[in-house]
């Protein structure tokens, strides 16, 4: 649910960005991942990991979070301009490029999103115990 909740604000973001205001390709992108990341990090450590502690604690896997979050999207902000450039070059409309923008960036985000996890999972959030179902 966390997951759907963020790649919902996420593509939110990117639907407003692009397909609304008309920004290019990669400054869209990045506004979804602002504006999807801070709640991401929220839920994720409070939800799945259940983690407490000081302020610097908190604040450390925030920072590794982040980090981890934006390495993993550096890929999908590649394919998803790669996607978008490609079909630019068959007349597209820009509603349906905005359609091209959103569907590539959810499926690198679900390439992304394995990969990233078990990185969070093993070495940011490593020790919690938790339930998983």
């Amino acid at each position: 649910m966390v997951s759907l909740f963020s790649a919902g604000l996420s593509q939110g973001g990117l639907a407003v960005a692009f397909g609304i205001w008309r920004w290019p390709i990669v400054p869209s992108i990045f506004f979804s991942l602002g504006v999807s990341i801070i709640p991401a990090f929220i839920l994720s450590d409070l939800v799945i990991w259940r983690r407490t502690g000081d302020r610097g604690q908190v604040r450390q896997r925030a920072i590794a979070f982040t980090i981890v979050a934006l390495l993993g999207s550096a890929i999908g902000v590649v394919i998803v301009w790669i996607s978008v450039r490609t079909a630019s070059h068959y007349s597209l409309n820009h509603t349906q490029l905005t359609l091209v923008a959103n569907l590539s960036s959810i499926g690198a985000s679900g390439l992304v999103w394995i990969a990233r996890y078990f990185v969070l999972d093993r070495f940011v959030f490593k020790g919690t115990s938790r339930e998983v179902f």
